[in-house]
């Protein structure tokens, strides 16, 4: 060895090459992408908040915070009025983590942004026409009720709804 202190360098370099460990961490990311696309929504860049939804969906895709993640993107789509993306959105939301109230009436808000909200509620009443045990269906067609303001009819589906699933936690968000 003729120059020792060259070396020097790279021996440090082996020491922490060989140390810690980099470790990427896909659900903390997505977090941290969901908060950068909430950022943007409030500052107003819907286009820019969508695309940091599309990434914690994609950083983890099948949790129940990626309904969260789903929700929010919907609620991009929604004041880019790109309604049919936004309810697609909504109904993954609903899918991922059915006991939010929020993502369901957001899911609404965006079929009656399409003029669908009349299709929606002859779908929704074709498959209690079948099966009036399904909770959905009767949720769903109570809280279009809602949106339309038809109280009555309202009142009447959402306290079947609450009869069919006393015990949910969504049952506690439903109101008469």
């Amino acid at each position: 060895m003729k120059n020792p202190i060259k070396y020097i360098p790279i021996l440090i370099f082996l020491i922490f090459l060989q140390g810690g460990k980099f470790v990427i961490d896909p659900t903390r990311n997505a977090n941290m992408h969901n908060e950068k696309g909430v950022k943007f929504q409030e500052d107003g860049y819907y286009t820019a908040a969508a695309m940091e939804f599309k990434l914690a969906i994609g950083l983890n895709p099948d949790s129940a915070a990626t309904a969260t993640f789903y929700n929010n993107l919907g609620l991009s789509y929604m004041h880019l009025h790109r309604y049919d993306w936004a309810a697609t959105s909504f109904q993954r939301a609903t899918s991922l983590n059915p006991n939010f109230i929020e993502y369901y009436t957001n899911l609404i808000k965006a079929y009656r942004a399409q003029n669908i909200i009349s299709k929606e509620i002859d779908k929704h009443i074709k498959i209690i026409k079948k099966n009036k045990s399904n909770s959905r269906s009767w949720l769903m067609l109570g809280l279009m009720y809602v949106e339309l303001k038809y109280n009555y009819d309202a009142i009447l589906c959402l306290n079947e709804f609450k009869k069919l699933e006393p015990e949910l936690i969504l049952t506690q968000g439903v109101d008469d």
